[in-house]
């Protein structure tokens, strides 16, 4: 028969315990914890990140309306525990395009048809988390070009004509 060695102190009562296992377990994530504290590592690069990135995004600068259907996004995101690397884009909030890497700019076509468009965005950070609800900013869209009722009559002033004194 084989003799086992344990860490001082995780010796099992019965062997194939699945308290012993536990014991092991704990004793060794404490351990990590404790060396990763004494080395002044900061909490922030071990601890497992779960919450996803937030940010925004403006469409053409914050304007209220355009004419065009192309428009330039204004992005920001940041995440508490790692880097926010992609983005990816809707004009419905339910099919998103392909994710591409994060920039702080993306040149994006508006859905067609006169009215208010919302674009949609959502970002990715480096443990894989999505932003849980999509960011969005709207835009009035008004392609129809402007129609004159009526024109006025303009006039010119009254010609004036200087006559020498002699």
């Amino acid at each position: 028969m084989g003799r086992h060695s344990y860490p001082a102190g995780a010796q099992p009562s019965r062997r194939g315990s699945m308290s012993h296992s536990w014991r092991v377990l704990r004793r060794c994530a404490v351990g990590v914890v404790l060396l990763l504290a004494i080395l002044g590592v900061p909490e922030m690069a071990w601890a497992a990140d779960t919450n996803p990135p937030s940010g925004t995004v403006v469409i053409n600068g914050g304007a209220a309306a355009t004419n065009t259907r192309t428009a330039t996004l204004t992005l920001a995101a940041t995440d508490d525990l790692s880097a926010v690397t992609q983005m990816r884009f809707s004009n419905t909030g339910s099919s998103f395009s392909a994710a591409e890497a994060y920039a702080t700019t993306k040149t994006w076509t508006l859905s067609s048809g006169a009215g208010t468009k919302t674009v949609y965005v959502q970002f990715k950070d480096a443990a894989g988390n999505w932003s849980s609800l999509p960011i969005t900013d709207t835009i009035v869209l008004d392609t129809t070009a402007p129609t004159i009722s009526s024109r006025g009559r303009t006039t010119a002033p009254p010609a004036t004509t200087s006559t020498p004194r002699g």
